[in-house]
């Protein structure tokens, strides 16, 4: 396989909804007991761990660099500041955008692009295919479970079904 789309674009898309989906369960949450909307995106599972409306910033950040690694397609710039329910949802929306402004065509050769990602203790090179599997999945499924972790912990009603939302749909 050369072309990565069919393995990444939907699935990262589909993960980016059950994600909207856990921020509207955490906006419910507040609304129906009238708490302070902080009180769960600025919420952390420990104090070394970033808080939620951070993970779910990570995890736009990430999909944002699937597209431009995988496809050469420009880096989308996102704000580092939404915090809020709304905000971290609208962030969502353009995210989607950008992902599904893309298609199958863009995606050629994917698989055996050469990325190479710089971070504060060195680099990492990667082949496009070992890049999407072994980098970019396990690291958007973390965020996304930790924000569901999260806002479990702080008394939000979630179900395995609301962090498979979708699955088996179609």
């Amino acid at each position: 396989m050369d072309n990565l789309y069919a393995v990444s674009a939907p699935l990262v898309a589909h993960k980016l909804a059950n994600l909207k989906h856990l921020i509207a369960k955490g906006a419910a949450h507040v609304a129906e007991h009238d708490l302070d909307e902080a009180a769960l995106t600025k919420a952390r599972l420990f104090p070394d761990m970033l808080p939620f409306d951070a993970q779910v910033r990570i995890a736009t950040e990430l999909a944002t660099g699937m597209v431009m690694r995988l496809t050469g397609a420009e880096r989308m710039v996102l704000s580092d500041t939404d915090s809020s329910f709304a905000e971290l949802d609208a962030r969502i929306d353009t995210v989607m955008t950008h992902l599904n402004a893309q298609d199958s065509d863009d995606y050629a050769g994917s698989a055996n692009k050469t990325i190479v990602m710089k971070f504060p203790f060195g680099e990492m090179t990667f082949k496009g295919d070992d890049y999407l599997f072994n980098f970019l999945m396990p690291n958007l499924y973390f965020h996304i479970t930790t924000a569901y972790n999260l806002l479990r912990h702080n008394g939000v009603k979630l179900s395995k079904l609301d962090y498979m939302q979708g699955a088996g749909a179609g």
